[in-house]
């Protein structure tokens, strides 16, 4: 596929967990007793997929900033690199996310 251009999907989500204040089935009038943690644990996934060839890379990241969009630019340049794929070669797009808009994001070539 030398010289061919490869397009790659790139978005992320979160994921995690979140305490949800719920309901208890109880005798009328008897309020339910119990432990209870309340708190948000979370983290981010960062994915880029080519619909053509199936192929995909992906980064687990705590965060959805400019340095975690860095990072994963980074991580996914050195992934291109290592699988023999050029950065001439390969157009990331990315939706219009802040942190995907900012001049601290360096693109590159890819």
């Amino acid at each position: 596929m030398k010289g061919r251009r490869r397009d790659y999907f790139e978005d992320e989500f979160r994921f995690g967990t979140r305490t949800d204040l719920g309901k208890r089935w109880t005798a009328k009038g008897v309020r339910p007793v119990g432990r209870m943690n309340i708190g948000y644990d979370y983290g981010y996934l960062y994915a880029a997929v080519n619909p053509a060839s199936g192929r995909a890379f992906g980064l687990i990241l705590p965060s959805m900033t400019v340095e975690s969009m860095t990072i994963f630019v980074d991580e996914f340049r050195s992934w291109l690199a290592a699988n023999g794929e050029t950065e001439a070669d390969t157009l990331l797009i990315v939706d219009g996310a802040g942190a995907h808009r900012s001049e601290r994001v360096s693109y590159g070539a890819i």
